[in-house]
């Protein structure tokens, strides 16, 4: 139970009003500051400030004649005697102490007290300045032991984690660190990261450094580091800065994941898909030959010998099953040639791409009748395209003559300028059991269940995306009947218009420019992007120029962008590696701004 000294007998008259006076004034000075002010004569509280009541959750006028001994924690008076003396008797040069006070209602708080020796009422005193530092304590222990555990975790990652200076010395590293690169973390502490990876500024690891270095965030990247034995080891490597603040230069977190072994297992896989496409060209081109000689021989039949109707069916059943075997084997060859090895885009009249589709079609499908009307004519519509382009007209036109169930098969394919006559729009419509909405994508991807894909039986529409896609055009289909889709498809084909020098209305070749090069690694995921951007907001590709500059004919040297990739859209120039979010932005406001006669800064 808290105690309380009993009061001794009344001063005189005239000195109960100097100390009163010096009380107010006193009291009125400590009551401004924020700490508990006490002060404290043998051993009992005979002034104390309305923080320091606060603090201990009494009233202010309650405080003053506690005694301190019943003020501190229980424990620390027993196993700590020595801070209770700060606060009684005489002392030169008293230190501060930590303790533990006890509030009314029994809490324990931290406190820090500064104490000095003081007169008061002209006996000796002791003035403590109190302050609470229970929650700055709380906080602390708080951060020690989410760095004790942010440690562990560090420590024991299988993934190798580097601490890098802006400038890219490494500060700290932990365990699976020195495993990938055979080196104690005091041989490598103090080192340039750059001193790990190979010199040749060209190479996936230098490019990704300058990357890092300007404070860029990286994903998913795979470079070689040296191991201590000189070899070089592959991984797949994360980096980005340890503050959100991107205007100041901070420490850069860089993770490596060990990747070795998943690249000699990509080597081989590399190794056996070249076998098994050597041994699809030997098989194809047989194939080919069995299915020449067959067609032959049921040809030379029909022509020599009158078969009976059932046989005579089953003969022409036999003659387009083959005609199909050799169709699928020749998109096959296709796809591949134009994934590997794309063709180049030249100037090309779609004339006589559509007239050959319509008569290989037809010979195709002999048993129903195509008719067909076109505005499509010699010379009046010429693309960006190459020799694949007629096996898209195909493919889409067989699929009109194989699934609508009539004899004749009415498709209508015209062609129109779009885009102030830099694209050429190609529409294919019939008038087929159509495709459902839920495959209306994935038609050209050969996804989804086999026995759903009303119009995608084969490679025919896959070939027909690849062939759209490697001339930089967009392909896509749509009900004939808006909202009824039974009734027919409208196939759309859009490919870039052919011009001597394709300008913008500001005077361009082009509203986005892409310097690249075959040895950038930032190029290809950049350019992937950006293209998804293009799709999503239905923009044509061919607003895009693509420059390598790699290619002694494209009057561009490595060393003229600032960086690869370089991308000009618009006015606005990116670099590097480059966000999603960032070229989003570029493009929006490049669809926001008119076009100029001049642009400005060209």
């Amino acid at each position: 139970m808290v105690k309380k000294r009993p009061h001794d007998s009344s001063p005189s008259s005239g000195n109960r009003d100097a100390i009163s006076r010096s009380d107010d004034l006193l009291r009125g000075i400590l009551e401004m500051a924020n700490d508990g002010i006490a002060v404290i004569q043998e051993e009992e509280v005979v002034f104390a400030n309305e923080a320091f009541a606060r603090m201990l959750k009494h009233e202010p006028e309650a405080v003053e004649g506690l005694f301190i001994d019943d003020l501190i924690d229980p424990l620390e008076r027993r196993y700590h005697p020595e801070k209770l003396q700060a606060f009684i008797g005489e002392k030169k040069g008293r230190d501060r102490v930590h303790t533990r006070l006890q509030r009314k209602d029994g809490e324990l708080i931290s406190v820090d007290v500064s104490t000095n020796d003081f007169m008061f009422h002209d006996s000796p005193a002791i003035v403590a300045i109190i302050r609470d530092v229970t929650k700055s304590l709380s906080l602390k222990e708080a951060a020690e032991e989410s760095e004790t555990r942010f440690r562990g975790l560090y420590d024991s990652s299988p993934l190798a984690i580097f601490t890098l200076s802006p400038k890219g010395v490494i500060q700290d590293v932990n365990e699976a660190a020195e495993k990938l690169l055979g080196y104690e973390s005091k041989n490598i502490v103090g080192l340039n990261i750059k001193a790990f990876i190979t010199e040749d500024e060209k190479s996936p690891g230098q490019q990704a450094m300058r990357e890092i270095l300007r404070g860029r965030t990286l994903r998913d990247v795979e470079i070689q580091m040296q191991h201590i034995d000189g070899h070089f080891v592959w991984v797949n490597i994360a980096a980005n800065p340890l503050s959100a603040d991107t205007a100041k230069h901070s420490e850069i977190g860089f993770m490596a994941l060990n990747i070795d072994r998943r690249k000699a297992a990509e080597v081989r896989e590399h190794n056996a898909i070249d076998r098994a496409e050597l041994y699809l060209d030997v098989i194809s081109q047989d194939l080919n030959s069995v299915n020449q000689n067959t067609t032959f021989t049921l040809d030379l039949v029909n022509s020599l010998v009158q078969l009976p109707a059932n046989v005579q069916l089953s003969v022409n059943e036999t003659a387009m099953n083959v005609r199909r075997a050799a169709r699928m084997i020749a998109n096959m060859r296709a796809i591949i040639a134009i994934k590997n090895a794309p063709p180049m885009p030249e100037r090309t009249d779609l004339y006589p791409h559509f007239r050959r589709a319509v008569t290989e079609a037809s010979r195709d499908v002999p048993s129903k009748t195509l008719k067909i009307t076109s505005n499509i004519e010699d010379d009046a519509f010429e693309v960006l395209g190459h020799m694949y382009l007629w096996s898209a007209f195909f493919n889409i036109i067989h699929n009109a003559l194989l699934y609508d169930p009539r004899e004749e098969v009415e498709l209508e394919v015209n062609a129109r300028f779009d885009d102030f006559g830099r694209a050429v729009n190609i529409e294919f419509i019939d008038n087929g059991p159509g495709i459902p909405d839920s495959m209306k994508e994935t038609v050209f991807k050969r996804t989804g269940a086999q026995g759903k894909q009303a119009a995608g039986r084969g490679l025919g529409l896959t070939l027909v995306d690849q062939t759209i896609y490697s001339l930089n055009g967009r392909v896509w289909v749509e009900d004939r009947v808006i909202g009824n889709q039974s009734q027919g498809c409208r196939f759309v084909i859009s490919l870039p218009a052919w011009s001597e020098k394709m300008l913008t209305p500001c005077g361009k070749s082009a509203c986005i420019t892409f310097y690249k090069s075959d040895h950038c690694i930032f190029c290809s995921p950049v350019h992937d992007s950006l293209l998804g951007i293009l799709d999503e907001m239905g923009l044509n590709h061919f607003i895009m120029e693509v420059i390598n500059v790699d290619d002694p004919e494209s009057g561009v040297s490595a060393e003229d962008p600032p960086a690869l990739p370089t991308i000009r859209i618009c006015k606005t120039t990116l670099t590097g590696s480059v966000s999603e979010d960032e070229l989003r932005l570029s493009v929006m406001n490049m669809l926001m701004m008119s076009c100029e006669e001049e642009p400005s800064g060209e």
